[in-house]
């Protein structure tokens, strides 16, 4: 289940792309891969939101590289969200 946090998702947003801007690329592909993994088939709506903006957020700051593994798991997991926001 998720975890109760006294910060706002914002700080945390910043704290994911501070770190990640730091991070090898390789551990910029797991954060994608993390919040693919942690948004499919939650059953809270509104927290399933909550990741795809943090995933819009981390596209905005730094891509996924260029490994095709990568880039097409993101875009089955876009193109599988039930949500219909997210699509």
């Amino acid at each position: 289940g998720d975890r109760k946090s006294s910060k706002i998702p914002a700080a945390h947003a910043r704290k994911i792309v501070k770190n990640a801007l730091l991070a090898p690329i390789g551990m910029r592909d797991e954060i994608f891969l993390q919040i693919c993994k942690q948004t499919h088939q939650h059953p809270n709506v509104l927290h399933c939101i909550e990741g795809w903006n943090l995933m819009v957020i981390c596209l905005h700051a730094f891509p996924p590289s260029k490994n095709i593994r990568v880039s097409e798991y993101l875009r089955k997991a876009i193109q599988g969200s039930s949500s219909p926001e997210i699509k």
